[in-house]
């Protein structure tokens, strides 16, 4: 069992200033959002043109045979490079999800010795168009990529305050963060090794399922070499710092007698029933009430820590 032998000081603690964001961060901060979201939008719906980069699923046949030597996946190319047989080029104007069929005789120097002067027919899906140029957004695409959106500007507006929201609790969590951190360095705790190794081993199995979908190259390579010491080392120190805050939350809660009341208790449970949809889903982050008291007694102890540790004015206003 872990256990907390002294608590650190966890009022008025000397942190370090909190990294803010200002009015000019923002709007850059919105701009490249708009920038992304048209360059996504644009991906799927806008017609390829000259220039562009195309993403193709490529099937070869000749002879009524399979070609394997010319089929491709996901095969990358730019539309008018002169290394690509002009004839692809006929994927000008398509959009993603369009299909092409091209028929074409190969030359007698073809470099597959046996498909040489043969006829083949190529069944083309595109899959998606990368713009050679950004997309400027218009009142019209700003609809199309969000109906709800009456305009450019109400998209603008929509995205300034995700990037808001966004940038504020980034900010919070990393005050929040320094703050546990601070007591911990003055606490003094053991942990119940079994216990730490099996939530180290958690957090390490979370963390290898997310490598698997990353588009990191390097991380892939990482995962895929065998060599998880780093990930093993980071999934440890993650482990300890979360049983380390739990103890730390749980010592000020009784110290500070904060608990959870029912109506606080029934209050959450009716508004993330409405986020997660239905019971069965919610129960999926949180699987027993028990687990849903402690998320709760523990936020409650993180406002009280933000209250007594603020001097900055957080989180009234980040800008």
């Amino acid at each position: 069992m872990h256990k907390l032998i002294r608590l650190g000081p966890y009022k008025g603690l000397a942190l370090p200033s909190p990294v803010l964001f200002t009015e000019d961060d923002l709007e850059l901060g919105v701009s490249e959002a708009v920038k992304k979201m048209a360059n996504q939008w644009a991906r799927v719906h806008w017609p390829a043109a000259y220039g562009d980069e195309v993403v193709i699923n490529l099937r070869a046949q000749s002879d009524k045979l399979f070609v394997p030597e010319l089929s491709k996946a996901h095969y990358t190319f730019t539309l008018g490079d002169p290394s690509i047989y002009k004839e692809f080029n006929q994927l000008i104007g398509l959009k993603a999800g369009d299909d092409l069929q091209l028929v074409l005789e190969l030359p007698s120097g073809f470099p597959v010795e046996r498909m040489r002067g043969k006829i083949v027919t190529f069944y083309i899906t595109l899959l998606e168009v990368i713009r050679k140029r950004p997309l400027e957004l218009t009142d019209e695409i700003a609809c199309q990529i969000d109906p709800k959106a009456g305009d450019l500007e109400q998209l603008k507006s929509k995205l300034r305050e995700a990037v808001s929201e966004n940038w504020q609790r980034s900010i919070t969590e990393a005050r929040e963060k320094a703050i546990l951190n601070t007591i911990s360095s003055t606490s003094v705790y053991e942990l119940d090794q079994q216990e730490l190794k099996a939530v180290s081993d958690r957090i390490f199995d979370e963390k290898q399922k997310q490598l698997f979908t990353s588009d990191n190259p390097q991380m892939l390579e990482a995962l895929l070499s065998g060599d998880n010491r780093s990930l093993s080392r980071e999934s440890q120190l993650l482990a300890e710092e979360l049983l380390v805050a739990q103890l730390i939350l749980k010592e000020i809660a009784r110290i500070e007698k904060i608990q959870v009341e029912s109506w606080e208790f029934q209050e959450a449970w009716e508004e993330l029933l409405k986020l997660a949809g239905n019971e069965q889903s919610l129960r999926l982050i949180f699987p027993t009430d028990d687990a849903l008291q402690q998320h709760l007694l523990q936020e409650k102890v993180l406002d009280c820590l933000w209250e007594w540790n603020n001097e900055t004015g957080l989180p009234d206003t980040a800008f």
